[in-house]
């Protein structure tokens, strides 16, 4: 008897968890084996804690965000709503994917600049070391009042769920990389040391570099970034 083969979407969702999981575990190992910087604090404790505050994070983001985004951009396809419905069906993927992450430099621009936001946010930013784990550490409130924004995002961007999906994994790798406690080839450095002045910045008690967290904008910005700083001492 031949296995039940899983709904396109299902086996989607399962792809992508594998491909969450083990890109967790090698980014785990490689700051193991080539770390940036020295810790400052018990790696242990301070993983652990900021693995508590993602997983309340995670809890907001898989009860409340991911229902609520994917019922948008079901309703997106349905009634054709949204930059990319507009245009070439070829285009679409890619003008959604664009927009979605354009959407979220706003918003994270926002959380730098705004007071309210920026005291929300500050808690992902006075992690004392730097490591893939602070990816993860937000305040829950932080996630909260983002929804709004978040469904916006979803709304105008046009996305239809399959390239949501797959936004989502590349924002999701990307920020795990960017924080990484991980030694890059000559590359990449300037990326490392970027976010060494970002953090020194956010613990002196100001809004940091405010492209932080998206992931294109965030590739097109590290590749400006590693030409300024390798003329360095």
């Amino acid at each position: 008897m031949k296995p039940a083969l899983l709904p396109p979407e299902a086996s989607r969702r399962t792809a992508i968890a594998i491909a969450t999981g083990l890109a967790i575990v090698a980014i785990l190992l490689l700051e193991r084996a080539r770390p940036l910087r020295r810790r400052t604090q018990p790696a242990m404790r301070r993983s652990v804690r900021n693995a508590m505050m993602g997983a309340l994070c995670a809890s907001v983001v898989v009860a409340v965000e991911h229902p609520l985004s994917r019922s948008i951009a079901i309703d997106n396809v349905r009634r054709r709503r949204g930059l990319a419905q507009q245009a070439p069906r070829a285009l679409r993927p890619a003008i959604a994917f664009l927009a979605m992450d354009y959407g979220f430099y706003l918003w994270h621009v926002a959380t730098h600049e705004v007071p309210w936001l920026w005291r929300l946010h500050r808690v992902h930013h006075v992690d004392p070391d730097l490591d893939m784990s602070t990816a993860v550490r937000f305040h829950m409130v932080d996630m909260l009042v983002s929804l709004p924004w978040r469904a916006a995002q979803v709304r105008i961007s046009g996305i239809d769920p399959a390239t949501l999906d797959r936004w989502q994994l590349f924002f999701t790798l990307s920020i795990l990389i960017h924080h990484a406690n991980l030694r890059l080839p000559v590359a990449g450095r300037g990326a490392g040391r970027a976010d060494d002045r970002r953090r020194r910045s956010a613990g002196a008690g100001g809004p940091a570099d405010r492209a932080g967290d998206a992931g294109a904008v965030r590739c097109r910005r590290m590749s400006c970034t590693v030409r300024n700083i390798q003329a360095d001492p």
